[in-house]
């Protein structure tokens, strides 16, 4: 049974009496908080909403590819997603089963404040599943390779199983609480990733200088990268500058940059520069040959002895 679908570019559908999921907002009030969401304002979005006791299928080419598809308010349904989309998020389900089997353009998915979910990721590229303050949910990626990053906060029993592996992960915020007492449900994050050995490994995401979350070796890899850089950046400022002794105004130091033919990128040359070059070339072989000339010219002749001179003498 195809689901029916609320689609909005501006104006949101009307909102059903009776709806009263979202802190006791109607649904074109909820609708107007979940596109708060979106990344850019007039982003077009489809709401799938408050379904009770249903399987629903979102079939391709039913949805518009340029939407973010928004799934709330939604208890005890078993849905299906196979339609193109830019992105999912997924928020306040309930004993949900829900199946993505079709094309994610931003490879993400967002689901947070949901109890009981399990997510069927099946040849949908998921470079990003995040999920947030939720309770049990079960992740089956149907190929691991397919599995990139799941980035997680405040999750409680969660299973990531795969469809043609034996690898298992389980992770919960009470286990994780025990060995790291300082974390907090709401705001600290882990990352699930594979390392070079396609092991799944389980870290503490932290934060780089410019914001850019990574794990706690990436950050050290990106230290020791800086410093060598710094390093030969140093060692190459130093064959380009020349460092004066100490005078005696102030002790300050002189320093006098020196360039170095060598260090600079060749400089493409036109056929009038080349002829130009040369022209200039051969004026200033034959200037040098002129001055050579010339001063050949004022040396006086050596005296042999000879001559009338050479008669007086005698």
């Amino acid at each position: 049974m195809a689901a029916v679908l609320g689609q909005t570019k501006a104006e949101p559908k009307p909102a059903e009496e009776g709806f009263d999921f979202y802190g006791h907002l109607n649904q074109e009030e909820t609708q107007q908080r979940l596109k708060s969401y979106l990344p850019q304002k007039n982003q077009n979005a489809t709401f799938f909403c408050s379904k009770k006791d249903a399987t629903e299928l979102i079939a391709k080419d039913s949805v518009d590819s340029k939407n973010t598809l928004f799934v709330f308010g939604c208890e005890d349904i078993d849905l299906t997603v196979e339609a193109r989309l830019t992105k999912i998020l997924i928020q306040g389900c309930k004993n949900a089963k829900i199946t993505l089997r079709g094309p994610i353009l931003t490879n993400v998915v967002e689901l947070w404040s949901c109890d009981n979910v399990t997510l069927n990721i099946e040849e949908s590229l998921v470079a990003t599943l995040q999920l947030d303050l939720v309770n049990k949910i079960d992740v089956c990626f149907s190929r691991k390779k397919l599995m990139f990053k799941i980035i997680h906060a405040g999750v409680e029993d969660m299973t990531l199983t795969f469809g043609d592996s034996d690898d298992k992960l389980l992770s919960s915020f009470s286990q994780l609480k025990v060995k790291h007492t300082d974390i907090r449900k709401d705001i600290t994050q882990w990352i699930v990733h594979r390392d070079s050995n396609n092991e799944l490994l389980e870290e503490r995401l932290m934060r780089l200088p410019n914001g850019f979350p990574a794990t706690k070796k990436e950050i050290e890899d990106w230290e020791t990268n800086k410093e060598i850089m710094e390093s030969k950046t140093e060692d190459h400022l130093r064959e380009l500058i020349k460092i004066a002794p100490k005078t005696d105004l102030g002790g300050g130091v002189r320093i006098k940059t020196i360039k170095h033919e060598g260090d600079l990128p060749p400089q493409p040359k036109t056929k009038a520069q080349l002829k130009k070059a040369a022209r200039k070339e051969a004026e200033a072989k034959a200037a040098a040959a002129k001055a050579a000339e010339a001063a050949a010219a004022s040396v006086p002749a050596k005296n042999t002895g000879k001559g009338k001179a050479g008669n007086k003498k005698r």
